[in-house]
């Protein structure tokens, strides 16, 4: 499955689309004298989506009453009637 399809699905409630950089795009991305172009230039970049590593995260990431900031947030989580 197309990664960025498999993006949409996901995070389709709100039509988001992640930005993805690579490192040397980041140190663009957070310089507070980026102005505007440099911005839509970032967003119109390519990243490979071969670069990518993909799985699926524990749904309490977004629960409002729990903890999220611990980096166990992040490990890998299985659901059954998710493909990936």
């Amino acid at each position: 499955m197309n990664f960025l399809i498999f993006l949409f699905k996901i995070h389709n409630k709100k039509n988001r689309q992640p930005v993805i950089l690579n490192a040397e795009q980041v140190n663009e991305w957070l310089d507070n004298g980026l102005k505007e172009e440099g911005i839509a230039n970032l967003l119109k970049a390519h990243f490979d989506e071969d670069q990518l590593n993909l799985h699926t995260v524990s749904t309490d990431l977004f629960h409002p009453k729990v903890n999220s900031d611990v980096e166990e947030i992040l490990d890998r989580v299985e659901y059954g009637e998710l493909e990936i």
